[in-house]
């Protein structure tokens, strides 16, 4: 599917301490998001080693974060 992003829905909890839904969004549905912080990422992470994580919130704020696996000690 190429480059995008999981999105997290951090207002809905389907089963109470079951977690929050998630999905795989492509980059070609991101627009409609209008946030410069999620297109730089998701146009500029290592796929190879990398992901791009969006956290849906409250009052329609949004968290983005690009991760990645801290390499061991």
């Amino acid at each position: 599917m190429g480059r995008g992003v999981i999105a997290v829905d951090t207002t809905s909890q389907p089963l109470p301490g079951g977690g929050h839904p998630f999905a795989y969004l492509p980059q070609a549905e991101l627009a409609p998001l209008h946030d410069a912080d999620v297109e730089r990422m998701v146009r500029s992470y290592d796929p190879a080693q990398e992901m791009v994580v969006v956290l849906l919130k409250a009052q329609l704020r949004m968290s983005t974060y690009r991760v990645q696996p801290v390499p061991r000690l």
